[in-house]
């Protein structure tokens, strides 16, 4: 959608819009490729860069249904097929991207011929959460309203940290802009805060605060590179200035820094 805006704007095929659309098409095929079969003696997975992996039906000790959202390198909803020998490594099934017929029919394998445990995730994350906080004592109206809350604050979050570093460096002359900037920032902080008040959550908060800094930075350094970006593309012929320049390679190592500091710890 972005390179179609881009290329309806600008009216021609730029390396902006190429680089996207190769993007999506890698996305596209990555996603086609996620592949489950079941044969009368084991399971197969297929996907674009784990190839094909596979498990016999005398191999499996437990197939358990799993949610971890700090995973780093995996979806945060995993089928994992565990086998009764050390030696053999396990079976890791992404399992947002299929359908929950696979993963039930999976599942029913593994309780065919050993052990299955679904986790009570087989109808998704966000339900089993919400039964967990109307058993907490929560109305729905009050969880609906806290969920609100929550996703408009971290959308003004995101836009004001997108925009953040770029109004310093570039526009901080513009009062108008630095003063719609603060106001933006200032609604998302408010809107986190009450929605997390709303659930109870109150150790949300402080870690939100640890993180705020690097997340605000991380965006803020990708927004300066988009913006130096956009302008040395717009400009005929192609150029940047010294100071757009140093800003760049500036905002390059403190996304990469930033980006690394947000990766959780491995488990031990």
């Amino acid at each position: 959608m972005i390179a179609w805006a881009d290329v309806s704007t600008s009216g021609s095929l730029d390396a902006l819009a190429v680089s996207l659309i190769l993007v999506s098409l890698l996305g596209f095929a990555w996603l086609l490729s996620f592949q489950i079969e079941l044969t009368p003696s084991e399971i197969i997975f297929r996907s674009l860069f784990r190839g094909r992996r596979s498990i016999r039906n005398d191999q499996i000790k437990k197939v358990s249904l799993t949610c971890d959202f700090r995973r780093r390198t995996s979806g945060p909803l995993q089928l994992i097929v565990e086998p009764s020998d050390g030696a053999i490594k396990q079976l890791r099934i992404n399992a947002k991207v299929f359908p929950r017929a696979a993963i039930d029919a999976v599942l029913e394998r593994g309780a065919s011929v050993a052990e299955a445990d679904d986790g009570g995730l087989r109808e998704g994350v966000f339900l089993p959460v919400f039964r967990g906080l109307r058993k907490g004592g929560l109305s729905t109206v009050r969880i609906l309203a806290a969920a609100v809350m929550l996703l408009l604050g971290a959308i003004a979050l995101v836009v004001a940290s997108f925009h953040s570093l770029e109004t310093i460096f570039f526009f901080w002359q513009d009062a108008r802009r630095v003063v719609v900037e603060v106001c933006i920032f200032g609604s998302s902080i408010f809107l986190l805060f009450v929605g997390e008040r709303l659930f109870d959550e109150h150790h949300w908060v402080r870690s939100m605060g640890r993180q705020l800094p690097l997340f605000v930075a991380s965006f803020g350094f990708l927004g300066v590179m988009l913006y130096v970006w956009r302008a040395y593309s717009s400009r005929q012929p192609h150029t940047a200035t010294t100071y757009e320049t140093i800003w760049f390679f500036i905002s390059l190592v403190g996304f990469l820094l930033c980006t690394y500091r947000f990766r959780p710890p491995k488990k031990k």
